[in-house]
């Protein structure tokens, strides 16, 4: 699994991002719980513009971890690029809930690039 990870990262960080979704997939497929190869997987869909995907990516990392702040203020960033301001608002109140501080959340998500 570390090797198609790895090569995963090797392959985003050159440029390659359809071959780093199919590294991170092969990844995920020996190790479904890695929670880092789900969130880059569905940073590397977001680049590539495929929100639906990056969304599905950050909640399969949400089920292994439900306490994974990440998560949540990507799916926000999602949300904002989409336009949907009442599950951009649910995104930060999730994050708040555990512990974020909203205004700390809100410059995450306007900082964001993927």
């Amino acid at each position: 699994m570390a090797a198609w990870y790895n090569l995963g990262v090797a392959h985003e960080d050159t440029g390659q991002i359809e071959t780093a979704v199919l590294d991170y997939t092969e990844a995920l497929n020996l190790a479904p719980e890695n929670v880092n190869a789900w969130i880059n997987r569905g940073l590397v869909f977001l680049t590539m513009d495929r929100y639906e995907s990056a969304l599905n990516d950050m909640d399969q990392v949400l089920q292994l971890d439900p306490t994974y702040t990440k998560p949540y203020l990507i799916k926000a960033y999602i949300y904002t690029v989409l336009g949907d301001a009442d599950k951009l608002e649910a995104s930060i109140e999730q994050a708040v809930a555990l512990g974020v501080d909203r205004p700390d959340a809100e410059k995450s998500i306007a900082d964001f690039s993927p």
